[in-house]
């Protein structure tokens, strides 16, 4: 089953699963995570709104980048350490075998998605709250411009125009704006 990212009634955890699942987009995502510290859930949420509401006032994109950072902080980022610090980390002598150390990170990684998940959910109950009126048709032509303007206020500290963060980016945009022939 496709699922339609341009669908108005489709959630912000909805959305990012089927628009994380598209070619290019997990790699992009993770190399923006990686390198240059983008938080993922914050990037899926620019790509959701600008696809739902356009360019979003500066004040709701503060409290954005306010809410991902406390939130992250507290329960992402050390879930996600936790887990990264366990791969590839079990001791032959312990009693317990490699077996049940992956299951024990698969599950920290379950709850690291769940946190995720819950993140998404404050995300979208800060805009929909705030924001009354979803685009309109003719307004979707501009989704890479709006995408990019969010994208340029939640993370005004990454330089997009060199490396692999430009290309990344790029790719991102390129499926955002094919949304608007669907």
């Amino acid at each position: 089953m496709t699922i339609n990212l341009s669908d108005p009634d489709l959630s912000l955890w909805n959305f990012s699963i089927a628009f994380y699942a598209k070619p290019k987009i997990q790699s992009a995502c993770l190399t923006l995570q990686d390198q240059y510290g983008v938080n993922v859930p914050l990037l899926l949420c620019c790509c959701w709104s600008s696809m739902r509401y356009g360019m979003l006032p500066l004040p709701i994109l503060t409290e954005l980048q306010q809410f991902t950072g406390a939130f992250s902080n507290l329960a992402i980022e050390p879930l996600r350490a936790l887990r990264t610090g366990m791969k590839n980390s079990h001791d032959a002598q312990w009693p317990t075998s490699v077996i049940e150390w992956e299951a024990l990170r698969e599950s920290i990684k379950k709850i690291e998605v769940a946190s995720e998940c819950l993140l998404l959910a404050g995300l979208e109950k800060i805009i929909v709250t705030k924001v009354v009126k979803p685009l309109e048709l003719q307004q979707q032509e501009k989704l890479q411009l709006h995408f990019t303007a969010n994208m340029t206020v939640c993370f005004d500290e990454l330089e997009v125009i060199k490396g692999s963060a430009k290309a990344a980016l790029e790719s991102i945009s390129n499926v955002i704006g094919a949304q608007k022939h669907q």
